[in-house]
């Protein structure tokens, strides 16, 4: 959440209007209701139903909210994986 956090102040210093969400089922019905401009999605979301793979495979399936940017920020390294899914770009930590 630390980084989290340091995203949140940096992107509303820069004029950003920023939500964000430890579980991912939680964004998911968020974005149905108020899809963002675009989204820093965390591989390793907290535990429960959804990680970070699903959230992103389920994203991009929608018709509705598809083509919303996303950007992965992760420790993970599998950069081929989130961009075949369908990321924007492909941050890992630390950077």
């Amino acid at each position: 959440m630390s980084l989290a956090e340091l995203l949140k102040y940096e992107l509303m210093d820069n004029g950003f209007h920023v939500s964000y969400f430890k579980i991912g089922g939680k964004a998911f019905q968020k974005l149905k209701t108020s899809p963002p401009d675009a989204i820093v999605l965390d591989i390793l979301l907290e535990e429960g139903e959804m990680d970070g793979w699903t959230f992103l495979r389920e994203l991009k399936g929608s018709a509705d909210l598809n083509e919303i940017p996303v950007f992965v920020s992760t420790a993970l390294d599998e950069w081929e994986k989130g961009i075949s899914l369908g990321a924007k770009d492909y941050l890992v930590k630390p950077y």
